[in-house]
């Protein structure tokens, strides 16, 4: 094959790699994750709507909002296991009801964290075996 018929079969198969290497199945780093749900002991809920931590994962280094404060840590990603290591978070104080219990929750379980899997657009992140945060991609 050559000429016009090999062009469009190099072109159809450059579109067809590119299309295969969509976001569905990378990881979920260099992205932005909004916390759609956590565990609460009896399930998942959903968080308190005006402080809903977020997640991003860049190079080495984990960051977002715990809800009130900012919060950054290292993070080891292996296929499907992933793991945090010391989170360091600023220190205000939120006075809305259940914000600082929810921030402290959610780091708690941001560091049990040992598996993740996407789902769609959404990022679950696990503790052995079990969902214990749910993310929607924010952009």
């Amino acid at each position: 094959m050559s000429g016009p018929g090999l062009v469009a079969l190099v072109a159809g198969l450059v579109v067809a790699a590119v299309a295969c290497a969509g976001r569905a199945g990378d990881a979920p780093e260099g992205r932005a994750w909004r916390a759609e749900s956590l565990e609460a002991g009896d399930g998942l809920v959903e968080p308190i709507p005006t402080a809903t931590p977020t997640l991003r994962l860049d190079g080495e280094r984990a960051s977002g909002s715990a809800g009130c404060n900012r919060y950054s840590a290292s993070y080891a990603l292996d296929g499907s296991k992933l793991s945090f290591g010391p989170i360091a978070a600023t220190k205000m104080f939120c006075a809305a009801e259940g914000v600082m219990e929810q921030e402290d929750r959610f780091l708690r379980l941001l560091a049990s964290v040992d598996t993740w899997r996407l789902e769609g657009d959404r990022l679950v992140l696990e503790a052995e075996g079990t969902p214990i945060l749910v993310f929607a991609e924010t952009g």
